[in-house]
């Protein structure tokens, strides 16, 4: 730590910082460079620019990935060079903390190859990536973490048990409808199916309230009005023709009445949507109030 803190007033006295973003950064290479235990952050530097990602040349396949996975000790090692994508935005959402280690929320992909499964537990896991960059997919800018064969991709699996968590996963995912290419339909209404494990919440004790939520917040892509369990005829469409999510507290396409769109606080949009899409039938609320 005295040689850290030697280096450090070394530097600042010999650069002219102009920013305390500049400063900032010099300050975190430090902690990187004098970890023993550090990422090669020189190496994820290199591999900054932003590139496009297809996700459509991949195909679901839980056991082939699962095959290419090894539990050694307490850590979850890649046999195969493996990848793992979660959107840029969990920084901001509290999902997913890069420093000196890097730890995301356990709701991503894992892709080896042309192949991937889908990892779904309610808390925080810290990785051990080789490199990572940001990529674009589908207009959207996410991380790539990339693991070489034969290296750790958890560094544990013991996980530490918060329940904080599961808000933070509820208002990126439900309340705001958020949600990543990954996941999909039957994924959504299980998405909390581990939070008394891991995050001792009793937040999906009722699968139905669930099951309710996705129903009221997946709609059909032609029209974002009609909901998308309406429209299902098979089993298939689920891939082929999948849901979009809306967030559940948009004013827009969440109030199903002309009361409810009004009240609310965005009133613009509120009245916007009530003039494009009038309701057909008087609620029960609305009734009251009309008596």
């Amino acid at each position: 730590m005295e040689c850290l803190a030697q280096s450090q007033e070394r530097i600042l006295k010999k650069l002219p910082f102009k920013s305390l973003t500049a400063l900032t950064g010099i300050l975190r290479g430090l902690c990187f460079f004098f970890s023993t235990d550090r990422i090669d952050y020189s190496e994820a530097l290199l591999m900054d620019e932003s590139t496009s990602f297809n996700i459509h040349t991949l195909v679901r396949n839980p056991e082939a990935v699962k095959g290419s996975l090894k539990l050694v000790g307490d850590k979850l090692v890649t046999l195969e060079d493996a990848d793992i994508y979660v959107p840029v935005r969990f920084e901001i959402a509290g999902l997913l903390s890069i420093s000196t280690t890097i730890s995301v929320v356990g709701i991503f992909p894992i892709v080896i190859g042309k192949q991937y499964t889908l990892c779904s537990v309610n808390a925080m896991i810290t990785i051990n990536p080789a490199f990572f960059r940001k990529v674009e997919i589908e207009q959207s800018k996410y991380y790539q973490f990339h693991f070489n064969k034969n290296t750790p991709i958890f560094s544990q699996t013991a996980l530490v048990q918060a329940d904080g968590i599961i808000f933070s996963i509820f208002n990126e995912f439900i309340a705001k409808g958020n949600v990543p290419w990954y996941i999909e339909y039957e994924d959504y209404g299980k998405l909390f199916d581990t939070a008394k494990a891991y995050a001792n919440s009793n937040i999906a004790s009722s699968p139905e309230l669930m099951q309710l939520l996705v129903s009221m917040q997946s709609r059909s892509q032609k029209n974002r009005n009609v909901y998308y369990h309406t429209t299902i005829e098979s089993y298939s469409q689920l891939k082929k023709d999948p849901p979009v999510f809306i967030p559940l507290k948009s004013v827009v396409f969440s109030a199903s009445t002309t009361l409810n769109k009004l009240a609310g606080s965005y009133f613009k949009d509120g009245v916007v949507s009530a003039l494009a899409n009038p309701t057909e039938r008087v609620e029960r609320l609305e009734f009251l109030l009309k008596a």
